[in-house]
């Protein structure tokens, strides 16, 4: 039941942030339709791949309707990675005022660079080594990649604080009435009880992270729609006899 009511909750917050934000024009669309599905394949692919290495579980009921997909995932994660999705590209097009693109982050730094690879070695990690990780070795460096390209304001640091607490109440509620439980998860310390707070931890820096990556994204993207097309046609020739 838990996790419905998350799911709904995250919906109707997506639902009343698209309001607020009208108009959205088409690639904005895009950018929150293609960031949701992103966060969704993720969240499968993790839930999948921890639960079939025992690393946690999910009983039957945990789900309202009582179903897991492929017998490991309740059906409600999906959804409400989704819209977790959604509602983060959306905080990211209002965050990205925020981004300026001064000759200073015109060109990418070393720093950027050694965050963007950690990311790649940390996923690549991460799936084929998974008994006794966690997502960390990918949510830091994400993080770190974030902060190299958009310095975090307030509202940003705010609302990854907001998603650190939320999902620490309620996957503390879940493991307290024994709904699901971490047994073979990786470097369990410190924990609250049976939940170890690197889980919470995560999904703030992964929320960070995120918003300010998907912020310098669309902001060269916008940059990018201004150019004038005579030397968008210039720059394409360029790249094509190159």
């Amino acid at each position: 039941m838990i996790l419905f009511i998350v799911a709904v909750f995250l919906t109707v917050s997506f639902l009343a942030l698209y309001i607020e934000n009208k108009p959205l024009s088409f690639s904005e669309r895009i950018i929150i339709l293609i960031t949701a599905l992103i966060a969704m394949l993720l969240d499968f692919a993790v839930e999948y791949q921890g639960t079939t290495h025992n690393s946690w579980y999910y009983p039957p009921f945990i789900s309202i309707f009582d179903e897991l997909l492929f017998g490991h995932v309740p059906i409600e994660l999906p959804i409400i990675f989704t819209f977790f999705g959604a509602n983060l590209a959306l905080i990211a097009l209002t965050n990205r005022k925020n981004v300026i693109l001064s000759e200073f982050n015109r060109h990418i730094s070393r720093k950027t660079i050694v965050a963007f690879f950690s990311v790649l070695v940390g996923i690549v990690w991460y799936f084929t080594r998974f008994l006794g990780m966690n997502a960390l070795i990918i949510a830091i460096p994400m993080f770190l990649l974030g902060l190299s390209l958009v310095p975090m304001t307030r509202e940003v640091g705010i609302y990854g604080v907001i998603v650190f607490l939320l999902d620490l109440m309620i996957e503390l509620y879940i493991v307290l009435i024994d709904y699901y439980s971490y047994e073979k998860i990786g470097w369990l310390i410190p924990k609250i009880f049976s939940l170890p707070l690197i889980i919470p931890l995560e999904y703030g820096l992964f929320t960070i992270g995120g918003i300010l990556i998907i912020s310098y994204v669309t902001a060269w993207y916008e940059k990018w729609q201004h150019v004038p097309k005579l030397y968008k046609q210039f720059f394409s020739k360029r790249i094509a006899t190159s």
